[in-house]
């Protein structure tokens, strides 16, 4: 495999070579130009022709190292990684799904909260994928969104498994979710405000899986929590000590998404064996029970 310009410099010799340096990395004029601003796209081609005839592996474009693209897939590592763990995501809901009809009718609420959050996460994989495939202005805005939401539909059941609580904390993350959504998409976009916003939520799991630990640590599945929780947060870690691409295909990132393929799943077994051992989980009853109580406590007063 050659990563170096061929002998007359016409074009690149990867994976059996281009026909030509101007026509690397193209899919389709017609489409790409569809996904990009076109100064952008071919400021973005003469980068990463560039930075592969320096073997350059540490230089970043509008915060994206150099990728080798296989099959016309820009990041191949991230992408089919992130399609790993798509579906890991939809085999575990409706794993939960299938659970929530033998439980009990609180249990079975939690339950629905888990499935949606499993739903929530598959969504969000499957915008990962597309934007390691294709990297543009909508696939950013799909991909960084959906990395917030799925930290927040995680602490969101921790929320309610630790607390009973279930609108409150709804309400709270969706208002900071569209807050987030308002400051990237009518303010500014700017990728190390989400990625130390991310970080610090993710710091806020990590907490809550803590008290998680300590309430059910008698129990054998608390090795589980220990094990899914302390992987991701290893995972993570490939997000700050960050490296450029060996042999322009795997950095530091497609290697947080090697270990997150592995180490959610372990997580989304453990919010099923948790559920599936709690059998007296109980949530406080939906606003319609409330008003329901409050109509029989006022027909009861006035008997």
């Amino acid at each position: 495999m050659c990563l170096v310009p061929d002998s007359d410099g016409s074009g690149l010799c990867a994976f059996g070579g281009f026909p030509s340096a101007d026509e690397y990395l193209v899919l389709d004029r017609r489409i790409d130009f569809l996904l990009w601003d076109r100064a952008a796209f071919a400021a973005n081609q003469e980068f990463i022709r560039g930075a592969i005839r320096a073997g350059d592996t540490y230089t970043k474009y509008m915060g994206k190292y150099a990728f080798i693209r296989v099959g016309h897939i820009q990041e191949l590592v991230s992408s089919l990684f992130s399609l790993v763990s798509l579906v890991v995501g939809l085999a575990y809901f409706f794993r939960v799904m299938a659970e929530r009809r033998k439980q009990s009718q609180e249990t079975q609420r939690y339950l629905s909260v888990v499935a949606g959050s499993l739903a929530v996460h598959s969504v969000c994989w499957l915008c990962s994928a597309l934007f390691h495939l294709r990297d543009c202005y909508l696939t950013q805005c799909l991909d960084y969104l959906c990395a917030m939401l799925s930290i927040l539909s995680i602490m969101y059941i921790s929320l309610c498994r630790l607390y009973q609580s279930y609108l409150g904390p709804l309400l709270f993350l969706g208002g900071f979710f569209f807050a987030h959504a308002y400051y990237l998409l009518g303010v500014e976009f700017n990728f190390l405000y989400n990625s130390v916003v991310c970080g610090l939520l993710m710091s806020g799991n990590v907490i809550l899986w803590w008290r998680w630990y300590r309430q059910i640590s008698s129990q054998a599945h608390s090795r589980v929590l220990s094990l899914g929780g302390s992987g991701m947060v290893i995972a993570s870690l490939f997000q700050v000590i960050d490296f450029g691409p060996v042999l322009f295909l795997i950095d530091s990132h497609s290697l947080w998404h090697v270990l997150a393929a592995l180490y959610t799943g372990v997580f989304y077994h453990f919010l099923l064996v948790d559920a599936q051992a709690t059998p007296t989980l109980r949530l406080p009853p939906s606003p319609r029970a409330h008003i329901h109580l409050s109509k029989k406590k006022l027909i009861e007063f006035k008997l």
